[in-house]
């Protein structure tokens, strides 16, 4: 792994994205628990992180990409909740950022995917439990993000919103 700086004036980014290339890349290196005692050099790429993948670093990791990525489809930085789509500036505030986007950012999305929300979450919640994946590393940072879409989903399979939603005008 290796620290990424976009610009000579930038300290770090966790991640860039372009809408405009269609192309995003994050580094997983300010994401270890080793970086900090002793980070890598800015002027050389020689300094490698090697780490083991751990729950904490593969949530982290899911984090940003889901971050870039929504600046992929056109996704601006969030002010209005917090949002996966919130902007950081140091790990702590990166830690604190949801792993899903906001249901402003999140209908944006919709709008230009046009995907099934509860079919969404319903994918999401068997990657949380491990069953999308062969991967050895262990899925427990993932496992209140799981129970959320779950509620998140019976409360879309519910009479009270399948009635609000036929009632909405179109």
């Amino acid at each position: 792994m290796v620290d990424l700086y976009p610009k000579e004036s930038w300290n770090f980014v966790f991640g860039l994205a372009s809408l405009t290339y269609g192309v995003g890349v994050f580094s997983f290196a300010r994401y270890t628990d080793t970086f900090y005692r002793t980070p890598p050099s800015k002027d050389t790429t020689e300094n490698y992180i090697c780490t083991d993948v751990t729950a904490k670093l593969l949530w982290r990791a899911c984090k940003v990409m889901t971050h870039e990525i929504g600046h992929m489809f056109g996704i601006k930085h969030c002010v209005y909740h917090n949002c996966a789509m919130n902007g950081s500036n140091h790990l702590a505030e990166s830690d604190r950022r949801a792993a899903s986007l906001c249901p402003i950012c999140l209908r944006k999305l919709q709008e230009a995917l046009k995907f099934d929300l509860a079919d969404r979450y319903r994918t999401l919640v068997k990657f949380c439990e491990g069953s999308l994946t062969d991967s050895q590393t262990p899925l427990s940072e993932f496992a209140d993000f799981g129970e959320w879409l779950q509620k998140a989903i019976t409360f879309l399979e519910s009479k009270q919103y399948t009635t609000q939603v036929s009632r909405r005008p179109r």
